[in-house]
């Protein structure tokens, strides 16, 4: 299993990206069913956005307006989208202004209080299909 970010400097596109990785894992001796690469669009941050209160909480947002209200005033997140266009920023301008220190400590608390069940990202679906095709819920 494969998992990097689509977003950096000359990147070719995450469809491109997984397609290159996966052919050459396979001409490395990997079998096409026994390797998978997913491609988070744009970035890992992604994944930890979610319109739920546990996010402004592990974030230390407690402020009105709201945490979504308050990312689509600054531009970050658009009302019709499911996660902002820019999670890293977003979640980078957040913790400036609650000065909480970026850590991993803080992805782990966040999957610790929010459900995976939320998440619609793309390649988070395809990890979670991998995952589930790999390693089948047993009796």
């Amino acid at each position: 299993m494969v998992v990097l970010d689509s977003a950096w400097d000359g990147s070719p596109g995450a469809v491109h990206i997984a397609a290159h990785i996966h052919d050459n894992l396979h001409r490395n001796g990997w079998a096409r069913e026994r390797c998978a690469v997913v491609v988070i669009e744009p970035e890992l941050e992604a994944w930890l956005w979610q319109d739920n209160p546990h996010v402004a909480e592990v974030l230390r947002y407690r402020s009105e307006p709201g945490l979504r209200a308050l990312l689509t005033q600054q531009g970050f997140w658009e009302t019709t989208m499911p996660k902002p266009a820019r999670p890293k920023e977003a979640v980078e301008y957040v913790l400036r202004r609650t000065r909480r220190p970026r850590s991993s400590a803080l992805y782990a608390e966040i999957a610790s209080k929010v459900s995976v069940a939320g998440c619609v990202d793309v390649a988070f679906q395809h990890l979670a299909e991998t995952l589930r095709l790999w390693f089948p819920a047993e009796g």
